[in-house]
């Protein structure tokens, strides 16, 4: 009876002891400064970023994590960031990987189009392209020719060439879009694509344009930004000598003459013209029933078109289809019903 107390008593003492020791070690744990854990800073989205949306400052802010090494990739300098554009979508506190982002150089072409245009392809051949030396970043004019049509033997437009659209950018050439991408090669190809961005409201005439006619672009200065209001050429204008008048089959020797023996002809004649009238004064002094000579009449030139005649030439010069006797007269007209498409018309200065 007495071994077994004395048993009961050691093993109370053991377990009271071992309670101790635990609750000591427990208590000094309690007492043991926790370590500290670092802290970094990292950029994330403020808010939830589109897809193909410009990045600015208020879009980006910065947040201390605990150091790990998923935030390794993360970009973490603000100006690498502002001004790129989002590939996909950027949900808000998530951070931002070089791979979701783009730089709007060497980006989609949609990112490159300037506001209220839109990007327009059309073909030029290496005649009409500037023989491919164009390239992207560069400023064209574009010149449309249509030619002539006619309708029941009546001309409706006449053959004409115009400057409708100037300073378009050139976004890419091919498929290439940018400067150093161009080809460096002394070989012109056949033909090409010119990608422009095209004002929103001229997009419809472009694409008119190209299918009624053909197109030629020309380069322009990179720092011009001038744009004159160009009146169109017709095909009349390619038969105007060097005083700015029509030509007629008759006069076509004088234009062979060059302007240098053109003017000396002009001189000699004027030189004749003075000894006539000196001539004249001396021969018929005193004579007061001989009337002087009238000063030579200045005519303009009209070249007949299909469908024109003398009723509707002079309805269009005079503004008024009576005076047609005045062009018959001055062109010794005998048949006024047979007038040659193409021959060129003195117009004498209406009364």
């Amino acid at each position: 009876m007495k071994s077994t107390q004395q048993k009961l008593i050691l093993i109370a003492f053991l377990l009271a002891v071992l309670t101790a020791s635990l609750g000591f070690m427990y208590l000094r744990s309690l007492e043991a400064p926790q370590a500290e854990t670092e802290k970094v800073g990292v950029l994330v989205a403020a808010e939830t970023i589109p897809p193909r949306t410009l990045i600015e400052g208020s879009m980006i802010k910065e947040i201390e994590v605990e150091h790990n090494s998923l935030f390794a990739n993360y970009m973490n300098q603000r100006e690498d960031i502002v001004g790129q554009y989002s590939k996909e979508t950027i949900v808000e506190n998530e951070g931002f990987y070089r791979e979701k982002l783009v730089d709007e150089s060497h980006s989609e072409l949609s990112l490159r189009i300037p506001e209220n245009h839109r990007a327009l392809s059309i073909g030029v051949t290496g005649g009409s392209g500037v023989a491919h030396l164009i390239k992207a970043g560069d400023f064209v004019d574009v010149v449309v020719y249509i030619g002539e049509r006619e309708e029941d033997e009546e001309t409706i437009n006449p053959e004409m060439a115009k400057m409708f659209l100037q300073r378009l950018e050139v976004l890419a050439i091919d498929k290439q879009m940018n400067r150093e991408e161009g080809s460096n090669g002394s070989e012109v190809p056949g033909g090409f694509l010119l990608t422009l961005a095209v004002p929103v409201d001229q997009v419809e005439i472009m694409v008119l344009a190209e299918n009624v006619g053909s197109i030629d672009v020309a380069l322009r200065p990179l720092e011009d930004e001038d744009m004159p209001d160009t009146e169109g050429a017709q095909w009349e204008q390619l038969s105007i000598n060097h005083k700015g008048v029509f030509l007629g089959e008759d006069e076509k020797a004088e234009t062979d003459q060059g302007p240098e023996e053109a003017d000396s002809e002009e001189e000699k004649g004027e030189e004749e013209e003075e000894d006539q009238e000196n001539s004249g004064d001396e021969d018929n002094t005193g004579d007061s029933g001989q009337e002087e000579d009238s000063p030579e009449e200045e005519y303009s030139y009209y070249r007949v078109k299909r469908g024109d005649t003398l009723f509707s030439i002079a309805r269009e010069v005079y503004g008024d289809h009576r005076k047609y006797q005045l062009i018959e007269e001055a062109n010794d007209i005998e048949n006024r019903s047979l007038i040659v498409t193409g021959r060129v018309l003195k117009i004498p200065a209406a009364d």
